[in-house]
């Protein structure tokens, strides 16, 4: 904890030196210049294992979260704003404006999210909560995620149920998982952790990615090779011993991800070439 001005603050990822040379000059200086002062110090590394971050990855929050804050300046009611110091009041404001501007799902929670790296960095990490707590309709939102990232055309099907096949007699593990990722668009990190058997009222899937971030993601079941894939997903969680997930519970999340990779070179099978949308 550190006193500034009578106010306890933690630090987060700023020594207590950087923390008071910020905190000197923000009294002299626009907020995007503090703000910035802050973002140069903490961008460099991950939020969560403190390992250097891309180059693209830094730019984007840094374009993120200055967006953010001019956002809370220039179109809230507030006059003074202390990075240092943000409440729930400011969140709310914030998401309002985002709200009336009709961004989507995916934006507002991305906001979220940089705004949640930001007050990290600057020691109070449990200040954004979820995005459903500042809406009163939650599928404002909501993300729904109907097509997967690698959408490339595939006019012969059987050309992946022939590589699957390979992979499933090879690990059958990875066969899941991979078929996890045809079906429903998912990263290796998301098919890995997925649970087949969290579908909701409305016979979509729905779950949280993180942990931390608290992202919520819905995948509609609209198609036939979806619904097909999803029972055979929950017939291979059901007799897994990894909690009603396909993971492989023997290994470390990272561990698991080197095998996945692993076993789609031995069958030589490439993600972009073989994984679609049904």
């Amino acid at each position: 904890m550190h006193e500034w001005d009578g106010i306890s603050v933690r630090r987060g990822l700023l020594s207590g030196v950087e923390f008071d040379s910020i905190k000197e000059r923000s009294k002299h200086q626009a907020l995007t210049k503090t703000v910035q002062d802050v973002i140069d110090v903490c961008n460099r590394l991950a939020v969560r294992d403190g390992k250097p971050v891309k180059a693209q990855t830094r730019r984007t929050r840094q374009q993120s979260i200055q967006k953010i804050f001019r956002d809370l300046e220039h179109r809230t009611a507030f006059e003074a704003i202390d990075p240092f110091n943000l409440t729930q009041t400011h969140i709310i404001a914030l998401v309002d404006v985002w709200l009336r501007d009709g961004l989507s799902a995916r934006t507002i929670v991305a906001n979220l999210s940089s705004l949640r790296i930001f007050c990290r960095w600057v020691g109070d990490p449990d200040l954004v909560k979820r995005p459903e707590e500042y809406v009163d309709d939650a599928a404002r939102v909501r993300v729904v995620r109907a097509m997967p990232r690698e959408a490339p055309e595939m006019s012969n099907i059987n050309l992946f149920d022939e590589k699957w096949n390979r992979v499933m007699d090879y690990d059958e593990c990875i066969g899941h998982q991979l078929l996890a990722i045809r079906a429903f668009g998912l990263k290796v990190d998301e098919a890995i952790c997925f649970k087949p058997h969290l579908v909701g009222q409305d016979g979509g899937l729905h779950w949280r990615l993180g942990s931390k971030e608290e992202r919520s993601l819905v995948i509609p079941l609209d198609t036939d090779d979806r619904r097909q894939a999803l029972v055979l997903l929950q017939a291979f969680a059901s007799r897994n011993k990894a909690r009603g997930g396909i993971a492989d519970k023997s290994k470390s999340r990272e561990a698991q991800k080197k095998r996945f990779h692993y076993v789609l070179g031995k069958c030589g099978i490439t993600l972009r070439d073989t994984v679609v949308a049904p």
